[in-house]
């Protein structure tokens, strides 16, 4: 199936393919974490998306770096890379990303979190 992989490190949103008989497996290996977390977000022309994010991802992070993303009109920021694919909502499928990288990055604002301490 079709994906993006957003990269907080790098910036970057690029194209990769998850299998759908190794999905959780190939999930672990984009993301770098073995627990993964799903994020539903719909956007204002009716996509839905998943994006699959490190369950633990806000304990890994990086005051000093860019580690975190926002996407679309989500309200919370999301730590680590995240994998975007496709959703039919009215199957609960997993299906190929609706959106290009391109499109996916231009969506995307890249975090570096502030330290409070």
């Amino acid at each position: 199936m079709k994906a993006i992989l957003i990269d907080p490190a790098t910036r970057s949103a690029t194209s990769i393919e998850i299998s759908r008989e190794n999905f959780l497996k190939d999930l672990y290996a984009a993301i770098g974490c073995d627990l993964v977390e799903r994020v539903c977000i719909e956007d204002k022309q009716g996509r839905t998306y998943e994006i699959w994010v490190d369950e633990c991802g806000m304990f890994r992070i990086d005051p000093e770096a860019v580690c975190m993303f926002a996407f679309g009109e989500y309200p919370q920021p999301l730590a680590g890379k995240g994998v975007l694919i496709g959703a039919n909502a009215e199957f609960y499928e997993s299906e190929d990303a609706p959106i290009t990288p391109e499109e996916a990055k231009s969506l995307t604002k890249f975090i570096r979190p502030i330290s409070l301490l």
